[in-house]
């Protein structure tokens, strides 16, 4: 279940060696990616208190980090580790969205990009 309230960061690049063939991890490439998290977020607005919300500047932090310094064949892993982290270092996040957007993905033809969207509740990894 999704809370009524989202913050989100839109269009952030970063540049990072993901993918499965042996010339993206050589060359490497720009990597877009869209965060959407879920929470609670009437306190921080009443309040005007960050401390009731999630730093935006530190969720940046953790994404960038995750795609320029670890590597991953599957955009998709490196969406699942992306939303980890956050759930880890974020405990008033309850779900997130991550999409991450590969631009200059290995295929024969023209398109904007290829690209991933994970959805994911706090509560699916509490299970494990």
């Amino acid at each position: 279940m999704y809370s009524k309230d989202e913050i989100s960061l839109n269009e952030m690049i970063f540049y990072g060696y993901h993918g499965a063939l042996k010339e993206e991890e050589k060359m490497g490439q720009r990597f877009t990616v869209n965060f959407t998290g879920y929470l609670d977020l009437e306190a921080a607005a009443r309040e005007d208190n960050l401390e009731k919300s999630v730093h935006y500047g530190e969720i940046f932090k953790i994404i960038k980090v995750v795609v320029e310094n670890e590597r991953f064949d599957l955009i998709e892993a490196l969406g699942l580790k992306i939303i980890e982290k956050l759930f880890s270092e974020f405990s008033r996040l309850e779900s997130v969205k991550i999409e991450i957007k590969k631009p200059s993905a290995p295929i024969e033809g023209i398109l904007k990009n290829a690209s991933i969207v994970l959805k994911r509740q706090r509560s699916d990894f509490e299970k494990k």
